[in-house]
C-alpha cells in the first residue's frame, strides 16, 4: 500500500510541475516557449497553406520579462523586446514595434497573425503548439 501511495506521489508530482500557477492571479498565457508549426499566407480573400516546421526548427520563449527569444534548433537566433495587450489582443515586437494580432491564444496553441504593411493586404499567420516541459 506504501509503494502504490509513494507511485501516486510521485505522479502527481510530475503532473503539477508542468501546470502554470494556479494561485488564483491572472495568467498571462502568452508567456512560456511556443513551437513554430505552421505559417500560412493570405491571398485576395483566403488563407494559403504556406509550410510546416520541423520539430524544434523554430520555438519561441516570450518571458515575463518582456523579452522574445527565437530559438532555431535549440540555439538562440534572436532576442526582442515584446508587448502584449490581452484586450485588444495587440502584440508589438522588435525594435521597428512590427504590429501583429493574437487571434488564439489558450494553453496549448498560439496563433498570430501579421501583416505585411508593405504588401497591403498580403498577411501572415504563425500557428505554434506549446512546447512541453
Amino acid at each position: 500500500m506504501r509503494r502504490i501511495f509513494l507511485f501516486v506521489l510521485i505522479l502527481c508530482a510530475g503532473v503539477v510541475s508542468c501546470n502554470k500557477d494556479q494561485d488564483g492571479a491572472p495568467q498571462n498565457l502568452l508567456i512560456g516557449q511556443w513551437e513554430a508549426v505552421r505559417q500560412d499566407a493570405f491571398r485576395g480573400e483566403s488563407w494559403i497553406f504556406g509550410s510546416t516546421y520541423e520539430s524544434n526548427e523554430l520555438v519561441c520563449e516570450f518571458t515575463d520579462a518582456g523579452k522574445l527569444i527565437e530559438y532555431q534548433y535549440d540555439l538562440i537566433i534572436n532576442i526582442l523586446p515584446y508587448s502584449y495587450d490581452a484586450s485588444t489582443q495587440k502584440l508589438s515586437t522588435g525594435a521597428f514595434a512590427i504590429l501583429s494580432k493574437v487571434e488564439t491564444l489558450t494553453a496549448t496553441e498560439l496563433v498570430i497573425i501579421t501583416e505585411n504593411s508593405s504588401a497591403g493586404a498580403l498577411t501572415s499567420k504563425f500557428v505554434y503548439n506549446a512546447s512541453s516541459c
